[in-house]
């Protein structure tokens, strides 16, 4: 994605943006939020009927700016759809008051936001570092279900869904054979039709048992002239793999593969795997040294317990953020929802932030890939911990029965230093100690507040005791 603005000194004011890509269309997806004014060309279409009886349709191309509230991503048209109100109009003749543009791979527009914030220029920069995305082909099937994908930096595309019945009785051998046969031609059609093989974009095709092989020795005896691409000299590029099914959630299980992994090193999509499983397997093995949900990993956070945090690109950008529908007849509040959005994104980054300053690590999921799915589908927000936090999952249990809310951990005061000081000596104290912190006499927040009373009148001097409310109304505040 090309992008004309100084970033590093980008505080208002549009950005021009040239696409080049599916990759740049998922990160404008996620990066785009209601009350963004996109300028670009557009086109319309006013239709007239004559006193013939004729109708007649005049298109009209013009160029207009929008604010933005509404956006919609179509992976397979690589297409995205952005509604709203339209702030000028071109043409004097006619009058729009909401309008769609539509961007796609090769579209110039620009983007202007009230205030750029720091971690907005973060994103566009980091976005601009990736030259030359990296994308592997996945076939995942299993008899009669296949499932045609492209799998990039931030996004699966399925291309194709192909399912067949294959007879199960083994009775009419020949009938099994002839049904597989079409099934394999059609996944060989879809190839022809959607990938483009090669050295730098390969094909992993994988499946329970020999169906993968068998496939692959399906593609070499395909004659040359059938389709319209060379199937033959895209097999040195294939690499055959496991999983159990056919379904798209089974591409997960590809890249868990030892051979898939050391093959493709360097796919992200690789990593977050590996970290995935990682998660699952401590909160299979050792629930303790696990959490999820938000309040929860934020609480973890304010310990300085977290040693990776898990995120998705949802829920850290906000875009499944939305407002209780008003009254009928009501108008869309689109401030709003702004203002809801960037209040969510506040606290992921300010959580982030959190988690970063006290040594952990952040792996930031894409929520477009099955690996995200899996992660969304357990709120989106989870921590693998340094040590175990007795109190998270009994304060979990017990909101809903008491009826009492999740606890939210509110900004860090003014002076970050005094909570940061404070967490910084905590860790201290805990590797010092091991594992004797958690022994008798209380659980770890107890200790925690203890030990944070007992900070606060050891260091009156060090300006710690300037917060409006005092040092113990702090930790209490905090806990």
């Amino acid at each position: 994605m090309l992008i004309k603005a100084n970033l590093n000194a980008l505080s208002t004011g549009p950005i021009s943006i040239q696409t080049s890509g599916i990759e740049d269309l998922w990160f404008l997806y996620n990066f785009i939020q209601p009350n963004d004014v996109i300028r670009s060309q557009g086109s319309y279409n006013v239709s007239s009927t004559r006193t013939s009886g004729r109708t007649v349709v005049v298109h009209h191309t013009i160029h207009i700016s929008i604010q933005v509230t509404h956006i919609d991503f179509d992976p397979l048209a690589q297409m995205l759809r952005i509604r709203g109100n339209t702030l000028d109009f071109s043409d004097s003749q006619d009058s729009i008051s909401h309008f769609t543009h539509k961007i796609d791979t090769n579209t110039s527009f620009s983007l202007s936001r009230d205030i750029w914030k720091h971690e907005d220029v973060e994103h566009l920069k980091e976005n601009q570092k990736t030259v030359h995305p990296s994308t592997v082909n996945v076939i995942a099937m299993h008899s009669g279900l296949a499932h045609v994908c492209s799998v990039s930096n931030n996004i699966t595309v399925v291309y194709a869904r192909i399912e067949q019945t294959i007879p199960k009785n083994a009775r009419r051998p020949e009938e099994v054979e002839k049904a597989t046969q079409k099934f394999f031609t059609a996944v060989s059609n879809a190839i022809d039709r959607y990938m483009v093989v090669s050295k730098s974009q390969r094909l992993v095709i994988a499946g329970p048992g020999y169906i993968a092989r068998e496939f692959v020795d399906f593609l070499g005896k395909v004659p040359a002239d059938k389709y319209t691409k060379d199937i033959r000299a895209m097999l040195p590029h294939i690499i055959v793999g496991h999983c159990s099914s056919g379904h798209k959630s089974a591409i997960t299980e590809i890249f868990s593969d030892p051979n898939i992994s050391r093959a493709l090193a360097q796919e992200p999509l690789t990593k977050d795997v590996v970290v995935l499983d990682e998660f699952f397997s401590s909160l299979n093995n050792n629930p303790m040294l696990t959490t999820y949900s938000f309040p929860q990993v934020q609480a973890a956070a304010y310990m300085s317990a977290v040693k990776v945090l898990l995120v998705t690109d949802t829920v850290v950008r906000g875009t499944n953020v939305s407002l209780e529908p008003g009254p009928p007849g009501s108008a869309y509040d689109v401030n709003a929802l702004a203002q809801a959005i960037q209040a969510h994104r506040d606290q992921y980054t300010e959580l982030m932030n959190q988690v970063t300053l006290t040594g952990g690590r952040v792996h930031i999921f894409k929520s477009a890939h099955p690996a995200g799915e899996r992660l969304d589908a357990l709120t989106g927000c989870a921590a693998i911990l340094h040590f175990p936090l007795e109190g998270l999952e009994e304060g979990a249990d017990e909101g809903p029965e008491t009826g009492a809310t999740e606890p939210t951990i509110p900004a860090l005061p003014q002076k970050p230093f005094t909570l940061d000081r404070v967490q910084r000596e905590w860790q201290a104290s805990i590797s010092a100690s091991g594992s004797n912190v958690f022994g008798p006499g209380g659980s770890s927040e107890e200790k925690f507040r203890t030990f944070s009373l007992n900070f606060f009148a050891d260091n009156q001097d060090d300006q710690l005791n300037d917060t409006p409310d005092g040092p113990e109304d702090l930790v209490h505040f905090y806990i």
